[in-house]
């Protein structure tokens, strides 16, 4: 084993460096004596060029003949075993990689899994904080823009939405306009999909809870009560409660009815 002297005993690590290539380097340095220019010359840097001029001034004449010799006798009798070890990594590294699963995966589940928290209630930016990610990705993502994506981030979606889908946010304004807005696109619920088949391009949600009522948009409501707004896709739930706010605030039926565009006979009663 070939090791480098330091400070008049032997260190304990093998050589890295040809000692060929180590005489021709201090040689040049001797010649010139910028370390600069030696390094240029032989594509090393100046820091080994200093180390290795170091290492020749506590053993004058080293490396020796003897060193170089050594070197190429070890690098010959390992050259055959270098040839296949690399045969060997090379053969590894192939296998493995076939092995491995495909880096990307359809995009169908993923993107069914946010609508359904959507239509759940849960925001863009709640799901996007539980991935990691912007709220915006999240929406980016659910439009359906993308056929394949990321196979560790279809794992990261069916981690959320193992955690989310049993658990609906609460009623107020933002996760009702929330639901409005997924039902609106028809995104089905979690509880409407088979955890089985909800990747499959050819399965249907199941219609069996569609039919409970929709949460009410309060903002969409108080926009059309303080405001004058006319809001268009009201639900007859939010329609009712505008009509019996309005009527609190002392506007007649006919006032309602032709300004607002709420019918008398059909949310008067309900009010009332």
């Amino acid at each position: 084993m070939i090791t480098p002297p330091v400070a008049g005993r032997t260190r304990q690590t093998r050589l890295r460096v040809d000692p060929a290539l180590i005489r021709a380097v201090l040689d040049h340095y001797r010649e010139h004596g910028s370390l600069t220019k030696t390094a240029a010359a032989f594509g090393v840097s100046r820091r080994s060029v200093a180390r290795w001029n170091g290492w020749a001034k506590q053993v004058p004449g080293w490396p020796t003949e003897a060193d170089i010799a050594e070197w190429a006798a070890d690098d010959a009798a390992r050259a055959a075993d270098r040839v296949r070890w690399r045969a060997h990594a090379e053969q590894y590294r192939r296998h493995a990689y076939l092995r491995r699963p495909a880096l990307m995966v359809p995009a169908l589940r993923g993107q069914r899994q946010l609508r359904a928290l959507q239509a759940l209630g849960w925001l863009q930016r709640e799901i996007g904080a539980q991935m990691g990610c912007s709220g915006a990705w999240v929406g980016n993502l659910s439009g359906g823009r993308h056929a394949v994506m990321l196979r560790v981030t279809a794992e990261q979606i069916d981690a959320v939405y193992d955690r989310l889908a049993m658990r609906v946010p609460p009623h107020d304004p933002m996760h009702d306009r929330q639901r409005r807005l997924a039902a609106k696109k028809g995104w089905a619920k979690p509880l409407e999909w088979d955890e089985e088949t909800i990747g499959d391009p050819k399965a249907r949600p199941s219609k069996g809870y569609r039919r409970g009522p929709v949460g009410i948009d309060h903002a969409a409501v108080w926009r059309l009560v303080d405001g004058g707004e006319r809001v268009k896709h009201l639900t007859h739930g939010e329609a009712a409660l505008a009509y019996r706010l309005l009527r609190e605030r002392g506007f007649s039926t006919h006032e309602i009815e032709h300004r607002y565009r709420l019918k008398s006979e059909r949310y008067g009663q309900e009010a009332s």
